[in-house]
């Protein structure tokens, strides 16, 4: 394992995925969470509306991104050998081997930070008249498809103190 003294700014860069669904609503927070543990400033990235080659582009010289579940993160064989990515679960959506097993072939250092804390999912408009604006724990589903749809797609209010937990590890890895 590598020193947590790297200076970082000439070993790639931090960035934070947004997307305008399943989102992270504190990203800011999330955001500064990062600067501070790794003392530079951090590249907002975003793939909507960008064309495949401009995707691959901002993913080539990325060494730590941090980004809620979704199709985007297949972009990851674009990242450099010994990069490390950290995957944001929605609500009541357990943690598929999916980017986990593309990572360890690419050899991206993975984690991943789970979500089954109901106070901490914002649920879409549809949902959220579905469920009275708060989707139940998972035990108390009377429709667990329902809840899972709901959940898969809820944007999530991410928890600092777990988030740089994870932060920490994956600093070690690159």
């Amino acid at each position: 394992m590598k020193s947590s003294m790297i200076d970082h700014r000439k070993s790639g860069a931090i960035a934070l995925l947004t997307r305008s669904s399943r989102s992270i609503v504190n990203s800011k927070e999330v955001s500064d969470a990062m600067e501070i543990r790794f003392s530079m400033p951090i590249r907002m990235l975003s793939f909507e509306g960008l064309s495949f080659s401009e995707q691959v582009h901002m993913l080539h010289d990325v060494k730590l991104l941090v980004a809620p579940h979704g199709a985007g993160l297949a972009n990851l064989v674009f990242m450099p050998p010994g990069a490390a990515l950290i995957e944001i679960f929605p609500l009541h959506w357990h943690p598929i081997e999916y980017f986990n097993a593309l990572a360890r072939s690419c050899d991206v250092w993975y984690g991943e930070y789970d979500n089954f804390d109901v106070s901490a999912a914002v649920l879409d408009e549809t949902c959220g008249a579905l469920f009275g604006g708060t989707l139940p724990p998972f035990q108390d589903c009377s429709d667990k498809n329902q809840c899972i749809a709901c959940g898969k797609n809820s944007s999530t209010v991410v928890n600092i103190s777990r988030l740089d937990a994870i932060l920490a590890q994956a600093q070690y890895a690159f």
